[in-house]
């Protein structure tokens, strides 16, 4: 058996469980986005993301401010500003500039509990709930300078990830698919997934028959994100593959497989080099 890691987030699964665990169909543009904002406020890996950050960082201007104060590296992102659904830009911000100003309050209340220092954004946002437009004007303008230059290539290759792993999904079940989804930070230790995250989480959570969704990602290359919604079902955050030679997970895609234009992974991933595990 795998050596666990002695800190982890423990997910209990049940046969319920392993019958509803599921692939996402894609990778989730709003989702990227957010894990490339807390991939700016911190730098620790510089290598598969240098070249991204040092063209994201020349596109940061004050109107994005409020995502950097909502969206930290670690931690829970302000409840508004929620971006792990399926849903996109587009949507999510006409959702966002609607939504009634006391759920504004609320949720900024929520999240601001406990916080050591609360944003000058978050002040102002508590005092004139209507502000939220702005938040939803730096969502979009994060999204159409961060992600969108990119987005058709990391579809490319998360279908390619995709019917990778559904292949291997028939030919050796749901445990191997869980057992490969991250070796590094996720360890199937039958019947309890252990992830290894970000902020050091230690605890325990059940599915409860709800199953698990396995969503792709590409900045989430490292440390799992995962989140166990009231409603919905819980998910995490798997690295998507270089190819299907691939023996390792994260792992960088290679020079030769990407386009040399601005708008492709290449500019995005920055120079190659040894697979890094964070």
């Amino acid at each position: 058996m795998a050596r666990l890691p002695s800190v982890t987030l423990r997910i209990h699964f049940t046969g319920a469980d392993l019958a509803r665990t599921r692939l996402a169909s894609g990778a989730r543009p709003l989702l990227e986005l957010e894990i490339g904002v807390r991939l700016l406020q911190e730098r620790s890996h510089p290598v598969r993301f240098d070249a991204w950050r040092q063209r994201a960082a020349a596109n940061v201007n004050r109107r994005l401010g409020p995502l950097f104060d909502f969206i930290p590296a670690l931690g829970p992102s302000a409840g508004f500003l929620d971006l792990s659904g399926p849903e996109g830009p587009a949507e999510f911000t006409e959702r966002l500039r609607s939504a009634p100003a006391r759920e504004i309050v609320k949720e900024l209340e929520q999240w601001g509990t406990g916080l050591p220092h609360v944003s000058q954004s978050a002040r102002r946002l508590r005092q004139d709930p209507s502000l939220i437009r702005h938040v939803a004007d730096a969502v979009d303008s994060a999204h159409s300078l961060f992600i969108a230059p990119y987005w058709h290539r990391i579809e490319q290759f998360a279908s390619a990830d995709r019917s990778w792993r559904l292949q291997r999904l028939a030919d050796h079940g749901v445990e191997r698919l869980l057992s490969e989804l991250n070796p590094r930070y996720v360890t199937w230790a039958p019947p309890v997934l252990h992830l290894t995250t970000a902020s050091g989480l230690d605890g325990d959570l059940h599915l409860a028959g709800r199953g698990l969704l396995l969503i792709p990602t590409v900045f989430g290359a490292h440390y799992p994100a995962f989140d166990y919604p009231d409603g919905g079902q819980p998910w995490i955050t798997f690295p998507i593959r270089d190819g299907a030679d691939s023996t390792h997970a994260p792992a960088s895609f290679t020079a030769g497989a990407l386009a040399g234009t601005p708008a492709s992974l290449r500019a995005l991933l920055g120079r190659t080099g040894p697979m890094s595990y964070g």
